[in-house]
């Protein structure tokens, strides 16, 4: 595992800059240039995008943004075995969120600034992403894991994706929502929003695809044009086949005038890591066009647009759609792990309940391969930005302990997924001769792995699994159960299990989750984190099977 850093003006000076400072310099520049700028390096090097960028892309920025003798040094230090790096995504973001909020219409062109002046915008934005521990805080080991995990969400959410994941997972969880219609929550998703968005999703989808794709093809010769290369009008979608209403209620709800987006901004932000109205608008309607904020909000377009739109119907609304949605996660998990522990030789069991007591669940799901059972529990709850981006670390530990491990709110104290796993090696385990689950023999197990998988990307982050295990620890601290070794708990989020599981049939979830223990004793890292020799040569073929499907259909949606 390699981690790299980003470099900061107090790095550099010897001191960290104020926010003051950093918007004073950008100030003079024109709103719509900065915004487009950003834009630009975001594109070239693929932020969005989960690979290594270009360094001969990286290197050609860093000549345009720097005087040549700091320039030197930055590409000098991209090349460190720990690489350090001046660009990412957040702070094109924060630049972007403070151009739209401190910068007029009417300013100098940031495309024309002399080298180092830029640049200079660009390491003072660094300085801004992390929350100094005050003085006197307590030092204890869990009180310096909290503060560190709640630094380290926004990272993890700023860290590039793989946006066909995203893409197949929406449309096969839209496709598993519309086949539970006999659950009591049961929400019709694709008429809900219709009669919200007054579009459908099968044209939403298609355009927020279709923007994705032309962004992220736009070749060098393309760029070379400059932002009128990725400049977009609404004319630009009526070469599709979309109607054009349909088009003007797509952009009505992708899209945002920077007035408004200040407007909104001004009204409710958490910090330097919040960009929530910028992901709720990726698109900025600027004098020349629509600027794509960030390629990776327009594929969450796609991903939680239907989601949100219907969200905020009502709070009745609301309620009913998170736990409909839990159900939605929880089949698309279960036919994730069927499709590739297929011929693997594993048993796969979901929803295990008690042979005595049908109407207790064990857990949302259980596979037993020889000696080794992994049990499983998912969890659709999104977290809140507040607690997410604001630095807060009481905040966010609160939330997750309400929303992952117990809600102690109302009379009767909930389970949740960290509980909820602790419960089910009792149950499972406390009396090795007692058959708990018809026609599930757990004699020959001797090692028992408890995973919880999140819908959330706050699954995937660092020390998540170090923070959560502290709970399961204090659940089963006391227990015997003879002849099983209980694993530490570990948590992750759905797009690692998709990325891994192409080698569940050479050589199982658990062997993987061995595999993570060994390189990771201490629970810091994530599930992806470590390069996993098994895994080499077993694409996900579900996932790429269904890219295809996915790509044709839109394709001939928007081009018959």
């Amino acid at each position: 595992m390699i981690f790299a850093t980003y470099s900061t003006f107090q790095q550099m000076h010897g001191r960290k800059s104020s926010q003051q400072e950093l918007v004073g310099r950008l100030r003079p520049c024109s709103r719509d240039s900065v915004i487009s700028l950003c834009s630009f390096v975001g594109i070239v090097l693929k932020l969005w995008d989960a690979d290594p960028f270009d360094l001969a892309h990286y290197d050609h920025l860093i000549s345009c943004a720097f005087d040549w003798l700091r320039g030197d040094w930055y590409r000098l230090a991209a090349r460190f075995s720990e690489p350090e790096f001046v660009f990412h995504r957040r702070q094109l973001l924060l630049i972007t969120k403070l151009a739209i909020l401190h910068c007029d219409e009417m300013g100098i062109d940031a495309w024309k600034l002399p080298p180092g002046y830029f640049g200079t915008i660009l390491l003072m934005a660094n300085d801004h992403f992390h929350y100094e521990v005050p003085a006197g805080a307590a030092a204890e080991e869990l009180n310096k894991v909290k503060r560190l995990f709640a630094k380290l969400i926004p990272v993890a959410e700023g860290t590039g994706s793989r946006a066909e994941y995203k893409l197949v997972r929406s449309r096969l969880m839209l496709k598993h929502a519309s086949q539970l219609r006999d659950h009591p929550r049961f929400i019709d998703i694709k008429s809900e929003f219709r009669t919200a968005k007054g579009i459908s999703v099968d044209d939403y989808e298609a355009l927020c695809f279709g923007l994705f794709a032309k962004c992220a093809t736009l070749s060098l010769e393309d760029l070379q044009r400059g932002a009128s290369a990725f400049t977009f009008s609404e004319k630009s979608f009526h070469s599709t086949a979309v109607d054009t209403q349909s088009v003007s209620l797509f952009l009505e709800d992708i899209a945002a005038a920077p007035s408004q987006l200040s407007a909104r901004i001004r009204a409710k932000d958490h910090g330097a890591n919040d960009f929530t109205e910028l992901r709720r608008r990726p698109l900025i309607s600027t004098s020349g066009g629509y600027l794509p904020a960030d390629i990776l909000f327009a594929v969450e377009k796609f991903e939680s647009g239907p989601y949100w739109a219907i969200n905020d119907i009502s709070k009745k609304m609301g309620d009913r759609l998170r736990i409909f949605w839990g159900a939605v996660f929880e089949a698309y998990m279960n036919d994730l792990f069927r499709d590739c522990l297929d011929q693997s030789g594993a048993l796969f069991v979901t929803d295990p309940r008690r042979i005595d007591d049908p109407s207790r669940q064990i857990c949302d799901a259980l596979i037993l391969q020889e000696d080794s059972l992994v049990l499983l529990e998912y969890k659709a709850n999104m977290f809140r930005a507040e607690t997410k981006y604001s630095g807060n670390f009481n905040g966010i530990v609160e939330e997750i302990e309400k929303k992952l491990v117990r809600d102690r709110e109302g009379p009767k104290k909930k389970k949740r997924g960290v509980e909820q796993l602790a419960d089910a090696v009792a149950q499972l385990f406390g009396d090795r001769n007692e058959v708990v689950v018809a026609g599930l023999d757990l004699r020959a197990v001797t090692r028992v792995y408890p995973l919880l998988v999140t819908l959330d990307a706050i699954g995937g982050c660092l020390l998540i699994s170090r923070l959560l295990n502290r709970y399961f620890s204090g659940f089963i601290d006391g227990r015997e159960f003879s002849g099983t070794r209980v694993m530490p708990l570990l948590c992750t989020d759905v797009q690692s299990i998709e990325e891994i599981s192409g080698c569940f049939r050479s050589m199982g979830l658990a062997r993987f989750i061995d595999h993570w223990l060994s390189k990771d004793p201490n629970f810091m890292a994530t599930l992806t984190a470590f390069t996993v020799p098994g895994l080499v040569g077993h694409r996900n073929e579900r996932v790429a099977r269904e890219w295809r499907k996915l790509s044709s259909e839109i394709s001939a949606r928007l081009f018959p």
